[in-house]
């Protein structure tokens, strides 16, 4: 039943993304967060490793702030002042950044 929220301490095995890919696609909005990542050193961009403030956040049918909205978003999550750091991230998947930056987590 919906909402769900789920937390864990250790690495999430692949069983876990098996169900979120089943239940996922019967929910009619959602968000799936990774939060305490570590975002790796950018050394051509003068940037240290991230550890405070970092994660991903995938919203589907719902924006960060929960409001219903058509489609999904990807947020990516970095210290306020690394915008640099958010492209270089979105560039690994071949992707761009799309619109400013928000205040989250």
């Amino acid at each position: 039943m919906l909402p769900l929220t789920l937390s864990v301490a250790e690495p999430v095995g692949s069983d876990l993304l098996e169900k979120a890919t089943n239940v996922l696609p019967t929910a009619s909005c959602g968000q799936i967060a990774w939060m305490a990542l570590s975002w790796p050193a950018v050394p051509e961009l003068d940037l240290g490793p991230e550890h405070a403030r970092t994660g991903v956040q995938a919203c589907f049918n719902i924006d960060a702030n929960h409001e219903p909205t058509a489609g999904y978003t990807v947020y990516a999550h970095v210290h306020p002042l690394a915008g640099e750091r958010a492209q270089h991230l979105a560039r690994q998947i071949g992707h761009d950044v799309v619109g400013p930056g928000e205040h989250g987590w």
